[in-house]
């Protein structure tokens, strides 16, 4: 974990403690949305990602922010709003929309050079909406 933490801090210039808490939001995030069978290997083959998610438990969770109508309805288009709640967050910690969107590469990047393309695509086709995000 700390090679990724090391990577998003280098290429997105964040603070380390904003890495990991952002970090940590995109993988609850994946680990909420996508189908168990999809996600677990992959959390499993990430050496630290258990500790990670630990410590920012009951802060980064993805919850039902409900929003405004139109909140609503780009959710619904994109996946529902676990999508647009985890933008959220990410900009709460102080991402923009092109910070977020490369820290979403940088971690599908590692967790593909980690167990495979084949393994992330699924991941990927979990989550409708997720490659116009990323």
């Amino acid at each position: 974990m700390q090679e990724l933490i090391n990577r998003v801090v280098d290429r997105l210039g964040l603070d380390a403690n904003i890495a990991e808490k952002c970090i940590s939001i995109i993988l609850n995030f994946l680990k909420t949305e996508v189908p168990a069978e999809n996600i677990n290997p992959v959390l499993e083959a990430i050496p630290g990602t258990h500790e990670l998610l630990s410590k920012f438990k009951g802060t980064v969770e993805n919850s039902d922010t409900g929003g405004d109508f139109l909140t609503g309805a780009l959710g619904n288009l994109m996946g529902g709003n676990g999508v647009l709640d985890t933008l959220s967050k990410l900009q709460a910690e102080g991402l923009d929309m092109e910070q977020a969107r490369s820290l979403g590469q940088e971690i599908f990047n590692f967790a593909q050079e980690t167990v495979g393309a084949d393994m992330i695509d699924e991941v990927k086709k979990s989550i409708p909406g997720l490659n116009q995000v990323l």
